[in-house]
């Protein structure tokens, strides 16, 4: 896990140097990396990985199985706040 938060790091720093995210952006890493009960019910309820087209896999670890909700939810952010495209299965 902490290999791909370095992730996240490193492309915020080589993207955005010197700047923080703005609240949106907060918002979305809060609830991928720390609310996994709220990630995962918006994933399933309300859709919001839907244009991702995950295979169905990948959509069953991660209703059960939070250790692959995280590794998701880092990638997921990866791609929503950086648009790096690279979303690997869990």
């Amino acid at each position: 896990m902490n290999d791909l938060l370095m992730d996240i790091i490193s492309l915020k720093n080589r993207l955005m140097p010197g700047s923080s995210i703005d609240d949106k952006s907060r918002r979305i890493f809060n609830i991928a990396c720390y609310n996994l009960d709220t990630f995962r019910s918006h994933i399933f309820q309300k859709g919001i990985l839907n244009d991702l087209n995950l295979d169905i896999d990948t959509l069953d670890a991660v209703k059960n199985d939070d250790v692959a909700l995280l590794k998701l939810g880092l990638n997921w952010i990866k791609q929503v706040l950086f648009n790096n495209k690279s979303m690997p299965s869990t």
